[in-house]
This record gives structure tokens, C-alpha cells and sequence, in this order.
């Protein structure tokens, strides 16, 4: 038997005729369990008056009904209501099945068990059939803490509460023991203890701890026996991996993918190579290399990579439609030598880390920049080591600010957007530090101690607040970094597309060329290095997923540069590249209804208005790639033909940012007291505990980690994860000397050159072990033995000739940034809980100023 999810659903929902609010269609769901669990609370609460003489018996049932509290929890009978106690104690959700689902996720009344269970049951694979297969007759909900009845009605005992291990009963060792035998038992405790330890990152030794032992043997009982740790590191992490892979694989088959690859030098000083896919924006490790002993040149990180493209398309199934990787040297060359084999790839660069080079650029035009940071940053440090002038600080803002005040916040992370945010915050407080000093300078003198050095320390500070040039200068400086930053959290969100980057781009210059506030030195130079990041961009693609995103369309182009007939050459030619097909008169017609929103590509018959409002309810980001599959008819020639090129210009990611945060979690999991794992052990951690995080947000188990968003409507997410590929070297977070010498490294590789395209002779003879199954069912054609040394590239116009600068920013360029700037806000304010312990309170908003 088989019912809808809405009507599983409201089998643990009560209804009558009551309408959610003003929703005319919906009407009022009230959760059984919360129900229940009140009528649990109302117990409790009667046990406690009983105790305190104020109450003669706790009520019963009967007598629960008759003060107008009328309920019946049992199945499938409905349940009677009438206005009671527990109505008017426990709010309805509206009754789609979205709002109750959302409710169980969060019900603190239903034990673990059940939710999970239902989550399970309303699966979106289920959902995409509205129809779900009841997981037994009986849907009765166990409620995560039970009040035990009375014995007597006049007793005065406390009621118990009892709460089982699992949330639930039956449940635990006994359930489980009669449900799977002894090996199965003992194999399934194995792999739960591994995923604990891997979710914990604990050691693998405390898998010998006796008082693991001990506590295992008390409450799972001693038929179970805990695993060497080498069995749980080795057999037992590479069955899970291979679950997960297994998982991984029937979740991405036949889907379109992005590689990405990067590398990272980890604790024991080896070199590795990670590469992953991402997949509907979702990021998937595939492969790390131990690439120690090896050259690091381009040539071979191209071995690398196509041993990976391999595995992506023969062992997983995804079609690999494009690669990314940063621009070192090595980087530089494969992407080459990868475009030159594979004709068909879109291969670009991590636009994460090249928002980073413009800023390096920056430091490189005013290097005194980095000194007047630096002392800065001085100053923070030194208020947040003395107790005592922090305290004086906060009095003072609670004067200037009536009442509230915020922390002095120090960069957690070497990556520039927190020494951006550092300064933010610093430039607010300016008038009340000035204040402190100048009211208690003697204080804050002695505070510092008895020893002349640290007063003069002191006394060193004192005039670095005092110093209204310095003040003057971090100023500039913050203003000149703030679109920057604003452009770095667009470029290093996990589903960045190539419609983000040219809009970005496009906003940047707009900024730095009407904005006269700046230095003419300091617009030029930053105007210069975008133009330079954007000439060595493959800049057909990008032009084509601005103009496919269809809030925009070709609205944008300047007409001098780009035509009506320029830019449908270019959307032929990446489709005829990337598609591997030709395009026809029908594809030609489809482009002009697409571009005078007629026909099927309306903004009606697309929806954008629904669409965008959806997302918006959801709290989540605007999917052009979905937008478009709603139009897709599953054919690969005529009109359809741009559908599936926009499906396919929209699933690549823009950056390779997903690396970065597995190099996180590597850092985070190979550390100097674990020195000795294997690189090979360390990626497997890594699968497994990617899957565990996966697993715990489809079941509404882990913390609400909200998801990066650029739209108008949106938030923003994940403040304090280095997302770019800031500097591979451990530097200090608070020195910014040193992260700045880090930059103007990266600038000089990236201005380096590699002329020699020619394939190394170990690539050929293998070439026919790594040919991608063809998009659309079209042949791939064979490379070249010895591909040219420049490739034509097929468009080359400035970024400032590219838009038409004279259309107001909102109805455009800026389509992304204000979610974004919010973003950035966010992200200062995930950086006061760091440092907002050093007070008893801090202000609960912060903005950018």
C-alpha cells in the first residue's frame, strides 16, 4: 500500500477545520507529539503542585477532560479536540508537507528513531513521485521523554523520567541483537565505532583505552568486543569508504561534474594532491596523491589529473564537463595541455584565488598598506592581552554607544578578508579608544606592568591611537578592500558559477572606475589587474552564462562591442564546442525568442517570478541550472539545444574552493600529535567523515549551517573556513607582514610564463583510457600528438568595453552583491563570538561600515 506524503504526514498531525492563519488553502497541523508531550508537562506540573500542598491528586485523564483537555493519541482513530490546554499551549505549523517535515526535524517531543524514520520515508528520491511506502502499520510516536504514571493518586514521589540511549523504544542492544546475529552484530558496532571516532576526531588509539572498554562492556554489554585500532583504521575504514563511494555513486551517475584539483603541504612536510568533483554544487573527494617525491611541473600534475578524470567517469558515471585549479606554474601549464587533449572542456581558473592576486596586486602598488595593518592589528592585540584595558574600553563604548559594545576582533585565519574585517571593526571604535587614552592613560600605563619595556609598550600604543594620520590611512584602506571583499565571498562559495564571476568582474570595474574617492594610482592598478585576470580567462564561456542567466539576459552588453550578432556567434561557438554538435536554424530561433522573451523562454513560462519567490521561502539560493531543467524536454537537438547548454554552463563551478576546505579538514585531522598518518588514511577519514556531515543535514541532525547566497533576498554562510588559496605556509594570523609576502610570491607566479604546451610522451599512449563518454552520445575527437602552442582564443574584449556602465547597478551588475555585502556582515559577526568572551556581553549586530 502506498500514500502520499502529505497523507503519511498527517498521520502525526492532528487537524480539524481550523485554516493556518490567514491561509485560505492550508489548514492548521498541531503535532501529536508535542501534544502529548505536553499532556506529559501538565503531569509533571500536577506531581509538583501535589508535593507543594497546592494540589490534592494529580488529575487523571477523566479529569484532564473534564477542565476541557479532550485528547486521544491512539492510531488510526481521529483525534477529538476541543479548545484545551495544550491547543493553547502548543502553536500549529501550516499543513504542507514541507512545514511539517521542517516541524519533526525539529520537534524536541519525537525521539530520534521516529524522526528519523520519517525523514527517511519522505526522502526527496520518494518525493519525486509523491508517494511513500508506510513503514509499518502502526505509525505511533514514541515521545523522547516518557512520564511514568503514578502509582497512587496521592502519592507525593517525584515522576520519573526515563530516556532511553536510542531516543526510543524498542530500541538499543536488545533490539538489535534479536534483529541481526552475532557477526552481523559485531560488524555493525565496528563501523558505527569507526564513523564515532572519525565524527569525534579522536584518535584511533582510544579504540585501546580501557575505559572505552569498560563503558562499551557497562551499557552495549559484553558480547560486543571493540576492535585494534589498526582493524578499525584499516579494514573497517576502507569497507566504509567503500560504502560511501557506492552511495556517492548511485547519487551522481549520468550527472554533469566539475573537477577540481589543488595542493597542500600538510604537517609531516609531504606534498599531496587532492582532486574532487562537485556535483549539483555538491563537493565529493575523489583522489589524494603523495606527490613528495615527485617533480612539481605541470606535466605531471596532468598525469595526475587525467588519472582522476578517469575515475570520475568509469567508476562513478558522472560526464565531466570542466576543471579548475588555481594558477601556479604547475596549474598553468596542465590547464594548457588538459584545454589542447580535451577541446570540448571548459578549463578555468579558481576565481577565489584570483581575487586574492588582485589584492596582492594592491599591496604591490602600496606596500606601506601592510605596515599601517600591522599596527592595527598591534593594537587589538594588545587591548584583548590586558583584562583591565579591555574593561576600560567597554565603559567608554558603553558611554559612546549608550550601552552597547563590541569586541575588538583579532584575525582567526590567515586569509585577508579577516584582516579586512579586523580593520572594519577597528575603524569603529576609533572614538571611544581615542577617550579611553586620553581619560585613563595612566591607568592603562601601569596596567601594562611594573617593567619599562612594557610600559613603553604602553606608551608605544597610546600613540598609534592617537595617530590621526594612521587613522586617516586605514580608513582608505578599508574602503578600497571592502568591493574587494564583498568580490571574494561571490568567488569562494561552493557553487560559484561563471554568470557570479563576469557579473562580479563587471561591478568591480564599474566601482573602480566612477568611484574618484580613490587614489589614481590605487584605481589604475586595481583596474589593470582585473583586466590582466580577465584576458586570461576563456572568456566565451563566461559571456554566454551572463547572457543565458534569464533575470538578465543581453541586457548588460555594450552594443558597441557586443551585438545581437556577436553575441549569438559566440553562444554557437561554445555550444558547437562543449555540446559536440552543430547548431541548427531551430537552435538559432530558439536564441531569438530566448532574447525577446517569446514563446517557452517568457519570463511567465519560465516562471522567474515563482521561481525566485520559491527559493526565497526556502531561504536559498536562486539554482539557474534548475531553472532551466524545467524546461528541458530531454532532447539534444532544435529548440532544446539551448536549454541543454545553459543546464550544462550552469552545473560548472568557478572555483576550486572545495579543496581548500578539505585541506581544512585534513589540518583539522593530521595534526603534529598525529603526525604519522598516511596520507592515504587521512583521505579515507576525509570520505568518511564528508559522508557522516552529508548524512546529518539530510536528517536535520547537524547545526543549521546556512548556505552561501548572492541574491538580494539571501544570507550568507560559513565565516570562519578558509575558502581560498590564500598561502600553502603556517604564517601567524595576526602578522600581516608576513601573510602579504605570501601574496606577492603568488603575483610573481602567476606572471610567470610557461611557453612549452608540447605533451609529455607518457600522456599519448594512454590517451584512450581517459576519453570522457561524449555528451549527447557524440564521438569525441581523437587529440593531436603534438597540440599547438597557443590556442586562438575566440573572444578578447576589456572588461570596461564589455558592459554598458550607464544602467543602474541594481538592475544588473549588482544583481549578486548585496547578498553578498550581507554575507560579508555575517562573517564579522561570526567573528565576534570568537572574540566576544573577552566581555560579558557584546552587541548583538554588527555593520560594515
Amino acid at each position: 500500500m502506498t500514500v502520499t506524503i502529505i497523507q503519511f504526514l498527517w498521520q502525526y498531525f492532528y487537524r480539524n477545520e481550523t485554516k493556518y492563519k490567514t491561509n485560505q488553502t492550508n489548514k492548521a497541523a498541531w503535532c501529536k507529539a508535542c501534544l502529548q508531550g505536553h499532556m506529559c508537562i501538565l503531569t509533571e506540573s500536577d506531581a509538583v503542585k501535589v508535593r507543594a500542598g497546592q494540589l490534592s491528586a494529580v488529575r487523571s485523564q477523566e479529569d484532564l477532560q473534564k477542565s476541557g483537555l479532550s485528547l486521544n493519541f491512539g492510531y488510526p482513530e481521529k483525534v477529538r479536540l476541543t479548545r484545551d490546554l495544550a491547543l493553547e499551549n502548543v502553536a500549529p505549523v501550516c499543513g504542507k508537507a514541507e512545514r511539517m517535515l521542517a516541524h519533526i526535524k525539529a520537534c524536541k517531543f519525537i525521539s530520534t528513531d521516529n524522526r528519523t524514520l520519517i525523514i527517511l520515508t519522505c526522502k526527496p528520491s520518494a518525493a519525486s513521485t509523491n508517494v511513500v511506502s508506510p513503514p509499518s502499520p502502526s505509525t505511533s510516536l514514541h515521545v523522547s521523554t516518557v512520564v511514568t504514571p503514578l502509582t497512587t493518586q496521592n502519592s507525593t514521589r517525584p515522576v520519573k523520567r526515563t530516556k532511553s540511549l536510542h531516543g526510543a523504544s524498542p530500541g538499543g542492544i536488545q533490539h538489535l541483537t534479536r534483529a541481526l546475529s552475532a557477526p552481523q552484530l559485531q560488524e555493525e558496532f565496528s563501523a558505527d565505532l569507526c564513523k564515532l571516532l572519525i565524527a569525534l576526531n579522536t584518535a584511533w588509539v582510544a579504540a585501546e583505552n580501557p575505559s572505552l572498554h569498560r563503558f562499551i562492556h557497562k551499557w552495549v554489554g559484553p558480547e560486543i568486543v571493540v576492535e585494534d585500532r589498526r582493524i578499525l583504521s584499516g579494514r573497517v575504514l576502507d569497507q566504509e569508504v567503500q560504502r560511501v563511494e557506492n552511495g556517492v555513486i548511485s547519487k551522481v551517475r549520468g550527472k554533469l561534474a566539475t573537477g577540481q584539483c589543488d595542493g597542500f603541504k600538510n604537517v609531516a612536510k609531504s606534498h599531496v594532491v587532492s582532486t574532487m568533483m562537485s556535483v549539483e554544487h555538491e563537493p565529493y573527494l575523489v583522489q589524494t596523491h603523495d606527490v613528495t617525491r615527485e617533480a612539481k611541473t605541470g606535466d605531471q600534475l596532468l598525469k595526475h589529473v587525467l588519472e582522476d578524470k578517469k575515475l570520475m567517469e568509469e567508476k562513478f558515471g558522472t560526464q565531466l564537463i570542466a576543471w579548475c585549479t588555481d594558477d601556479g606554474p604547475d596549474g598553468k601549464k596542465m590547464r594548457r595541455l588538459l584545454q589542447a587533449l580535451f577541446d570540448w572542456l571548459i578549463v578555468i581558473l579558481c576565481w577565489a584565488h584570483q581575487i586574492n592576486l588582485v589584492v596582492g596586486d594592491f599591496l604591490v602598488i602600496r606596500r606601506a598598506v601592510t605596515e599601517d595593518i600591522n599596527h592595527a592589528l598591534e593594537v587589538i592585540k594588545w587591548f584583548n592581552n590586558h583584562s583591565t584595558a579591555l574593561a576600560l574600553l567597554q565603559t567608554e563604548q558603553a558611554l559612546t554607544f549608550e550601552g552597547s559594545f563590541w569586541a575588538l576582533i583579532l584575525p582567526a585565519i590567515t586569509r585577508w578578508t579577516a584582516h579586512y574585517l579586523a580593520i572594519t571593526r577597528y575603524l569603529k571604535l576609533k572614538q571611544p579608544l581615542q577617550i579611553c587614552w586620553t581619560r585613563n592613560e595612566d591607568r592603562l600605563i601601569t596596567c601594562a606592568g611594573t617593567k619599562l619595556e612594557l610600559q613603553e609598550k604602553a606608551r608605544h600604543i597610546c600613540g598609534l591611537v592617537r595617530d590621526e594620520s594612521l587613522w586617516h590611512r586605514l580608513g582608505k584602506i578599508q574602503k578600497i578592500l571592502e568591493p574587494l571583499a564583498i568580490a571574494a565571498n561571490v568567488a569562494q562559495a561552493s557553487h560559484t558559477r561563471l554568470d557570479h564571476v563576469l557579473l562580479m568582474l563587471g561591478n568591480l570595474v564599474r566601482i573602480f572606475t566612477q568611484n574618484l574617492e580613490y587614489d589614481e594610482d590605487l584605481r589604475l592598478g586595481i583596474l589593470k589587474s582585473l583586466e590582466k585576470r580577465w584576458k586570461k580567462a576563456d572568456q566565451d564561456v563566461f559571456i554566454t552564462a551572463v547572457l543565458l542567466n534569464p533575470f538578465i539576459r543581453g541586457s548588460l552588453f555594450k552594443k558597441a562591442s557586443l551585438t545581437d550578432i556577436d553575441l549569438y556567434a559566440i553562444l554557437e561557438r561554445v555550444y558547437e564546442r562543449v555540446m559536440r554538435r552543430k547548431a541548427d536554424l531551430e537552435f538559432l530561433a530558439a536564441f531569438e525568442d530566448y532574447r525577446l522573451k517569446y514563446a517557452e523562454f517568457s519570463d511567465e513560462r519560465m516562471g522567474l517570478e515563482l521561481m525566485k519567490r520559491k527559493f526565497a521561502a526556502e531561504d536559498a539560493p536562486l539554482d539557474l541550472r534548475l531553472i532551466w531543467s524545467r524546461l528541458d524536454k530531454d532532447v539534444h537537438h532544435g529548440r532544446n539545444a539551448i536549454v541543454k547548454l545553459a543546464i550544462h554552463i550552469f552545473s560548472v563551478v568557478a572555483n576550486s574552493a572545495g579543496c581548500e576546505r578539505v585541506f581544512s579538514s585534513f589540518g583539522v585531522t593530521h595534526t603534529k600529535r598525529r603526525n604519522k598518518l598516511d596520507p592515504k588514511k587521512v583521505h579515507n577519514m576525509a570520505v568518511v567523515g564528508m559522508q557522516i556531515k552529508r548524512e546529518d543535514r539530510e536528517l536535520g541532525l547537524a547545526r543549521n549551517r546556512k548556505k552561501r547566497k548572492f541574491e538580494e533576498i539571501t544570507d550568507e554562510d560559513q565565516p570562519l573556513t578558509s575558502t581560498s588559496t590564500d598561502t600553502s605556509e603556517h604564517v601567524d594570523p595576526t602578522d600581516f607582514q608576513r601573510y602579504a609576502e605570501g601574496l606577492f610570491r603568488q603575483v610573481e607566479l602567476s606572471n610567470q610564463e610557461d611557453d612549452d604546451d608540447t605533451l609529455p610522451p607518457y600522456i599519448m599512449p594512454t590517451l584512450s583510457g581517459h576519453t570522457a563518454t561524449p555528451v549527447n552520445d557524440v564521438q569525441q575527437p581523437q587529440a593531436t600528438h603534438r597540440p599547438p602552442t597557443s590556442r586562438n582564443r575566440k573572444t578578447q574584449i576589456q572588461l570596461s568595453e564589455l558592459f554598458n556602465f550607464s544602467i543602474r547597478p541594481e538592475e544588473g551588475l549588482e544583481f549578486y552583491w548585496p547578498g553578498s555585502k550581507k554575507n560579508l556582515e555575517e562573517e564579522l559577526q561570526a567573528h565576534e563570538s570568537v572574540f566576544g568572551g573577552n566581555s560579558p556581553s557584546t552587541a548583538t549586530s554588527s555593520h560594515v561600515n
